[in-house]
């Protein structure tokens, strides 16, 4: 575990403080003590685990060959203009 210290704060609070994450210091499901997303309450370390899997990787290889993932990154090249230098 790292040596980080982490402020408790509900997910109220971060909600209303217009945060991304929160720390309860409750384990979560799978017993990570970790900061959570304000959307979707998700455990940071479940999620990473998640996202290294391979059914992870398939998961967003299929989203960026789907054509909403197509719209988005269009959407996000035209939005993106003029701002990388």
């Amino acid at each position: 575990m790292s040596d980080e210290t982490h402020t408790i704060i509900t997910r109220a609070e971060a909600r209303l403080a217009n945060l991304k994450r929160y720390f309860t210091g409750v384990p979560c499901g799978r017993w990570h003590i970790s900061e959570r997303y304000v959307v979707g309450c998700r455990c940071i370390a479940c999620a990473t685990e998640r996202d290294a899997s391979d059914k992870g990787k398939a998961g967003h290889a299929a989203y960026l060959a789907s054509d909403k993932g197509k719209a988005t990154r269009v959407a996000w090249k035209a939005s993106d203009k003029g701002k990388a230098l």
